[in-house]
């Protein structure tokens, strides 16, 4: 099995000022091409240094794949020192030169004399065509081993290597066909828990990951595809057939995705109250192309005077129950779903910090509120972590809330119990 390596090159990725996102999406697309990444390198912008991290990865790898450094400036070397580590000679390329200042026109700039540096290609290279930006690739071929350096800015590279998949497929010996489900309101360990049995397999795989707010599982497999996919679907319904009732989605699916798809399924529609949010909710629902069909609106209610003279909050049930309150957020729903005459009414009230808080509710405290078709519900839930984090998960809690309302309203209409 021919194997990889992924080199990421640039300072500001050791320092932790851009995060290194191209390797991963890199190694995704060849694992599902059957080659395995072995090793991830990071090395700043010095020749010496790269030199021997490139000499390292050609001894061990089959295919080495390099990131970033391909820019006009002085410190942009990838090109320059992957042509000496192999013995290569830099010539300038009139035809890339040509394609550049074409490129410089359509988004009506003026090259200057060191983006010339960026037609230098190594003899007996293949030039990668840049859609997105001034830097091309490179694709080399050179004792046995292929080498692919691509530019840093990850709507550049991804693109660019892509194109390159089809030239890599001689080098795979299967395919890994994978499945990722993906779970709301059980925690990681309640997971691992319900399957420990399927996590020993080697093939298919089983693994579960966290992400905010989320479990995911993943099952994969790798070998003749039809093969592959067919041993994927098994150990889905089974586990389909343990945590069913969890699981919200699949591969790219997320909560406002699905959540669309119910309301729309159910002919609802939708309307947002949101305190400590922020119109994050009505955010992530309208990044959902389409959702003009079920989202009728947003209010951001930050002030209490707001809460009661625009949706409608009794003075003495923030009084009674203090505004961060089920009985608050019920009452926010109630009158959303009134204001914006929608089926299904969304709010969302708490502290998230650093100050506020009150006696038994501290700061990560929040309270969420839904009122609809199912009649009225709320839960009050705490989250650790900064103002963001906590503004950041509350709007998860919300959609996952109102994706569990509208999933008992789907099986009520369809008669599944």
């Amino acid at each position: 099995m021919a194997t990889a390596e992924v080199i990421a090159v640039g300072t500001e990725l050791l320092l932790g000022e851009v995060a290194n996102t191209n390797a991963a999406e890199i190694s995704k697309l060849l694992a599902d091409l059957g080659i395995s990444v072995y090793f991830h390198s990071t090395v700043g912008d010095n020749a010496a240094r790269l030199s021997d991290v490139l000499g390292q990865a050609l001894a061990r790898s089959d295919i080495v794949i390099t990131t970033g450094g391909l820019g006009p400036t002085g410190d942009d070397i990838t090109k320059e020192v992957v042509a000496e580590v192999i013995g290569g000679k830099l010539i300038f390329s009139p035809e890339l030169w040509a394609r550049m200042l074409d490129y410089f026109h359509k988004i009506h700039r003026k090259p200057t004399e060191n983006n010339k540096k960026q037609a230098m290609v190594i003899e007996g290279s293949v030039p990668i065509t840049n859609e997105f930006g001034t830097a091309p690739g490179v694709f080399i071929e050179r004792n046995g081993k292929v080498i692919i350096c691509l530019p840093g800015p990850p709507h550049e590279a991804i693109p660019m290597f892509k194109k390159l998949l089809p030239r890599l497929e001689r080098f795979s010996s299967g395919q890994l066909f994978r499945r990722m489900l993906k779970l709301f309101g059980i925690g990681e360990a309640a997971v691992e828990q319900a399957i420990i049995d399927l996590t020993t397999r080697s093939n298919p795989s089983v693994a579960t990951y966290v992400s905010p707010g989320e479990v995911h599982i993943r099952i994969a497999a790798f070998g003749e595809p039809r093969l592959a996919e067919s041993e994927v679907a098994n150990i889905e319904k089974e586990i389909r057939s343990r945590l069913g009732k969890w699981i919200f989605g699949t591969d790219e699916d997320t909560l406002e995705k699905v959540v669309g798809e119910l309301l729309l399924r159910n002919g609802l529609s939708l309307a947002t109250a949101e305190s400590c949010t922020g119109g994050l909710v009505a955010n992530r629902i309208t990044d959902v192309p389409g959702s003009s069909g079920y989202f009728k609106g947003g209010i951001v209610a930050y002030q209490e005077a707001i809460k009661q003279s625009v949706l409608g909050v009794p003075e003495e049930i923030i009084r009674e129950y203090g505004v961060v309150s089920q009985e608050v957020a019920s009452f926010l729903a109630d009158g959303v779903r009134r204001l914006c005459r929608a089926d299904v009414g969304l709010a969302i009230t708490g502290y998230a910090g650093p100050s506020g808080g009150a006696p038994g509710k501290p700061v990560g405290t929040v309270c969420l509120g839904l009122s609809g078709p199912g009649g009225r519900q709320s839960k009050e839930v705490w989250i650790s972590g900064n103002r963001l984090t906590v503004k950041a998960r509350a709007a998860q809690e919300a959609l996952g809330s109102l994706w569990s309302y509208l999933k008992a309203l789907d099986a009520a209409s369809s008669g599944v119990l």
